[in-house]
């Protein structure tokens, strides 16, 4: 596994606990989860500005775990 697909499964997964812990917030409204609502919501648009991060490097390294990647990779190095 590459580096940014580790980083991006990592980061995915941020979101999802740090959205479900949001939803949990909306569904039982008391005034003690206002708390862990904002810092959900904190995290979540830091998970989001990682992913998003991630995503533009993405498109600016060549694939490398493709075959034609590699060809691609070796051929510029020679």
């Amino acid at each position: 596994m590459n580096l940014l697909q580790a980083a991006e499964s990592i980061i995915r997964s941020r979101m999802d606990e740090h959205g479900f812990i949001m939803n949990s917030c909306l569904h039982d409204q008391k005034t003690e989860n206002l708390d862990k609502f904002l810092q959900s919501l904190d995290s979540y648009q830091r998970a989001l500005a990682e992913y998003e991060i991630i995503q533009g490097l993405k498109n600016q390294v060549p694939d490398t775990t493709s075959k034609e990647g590699l060809d691609e990779l070796l051929n510029e190095e020679t």
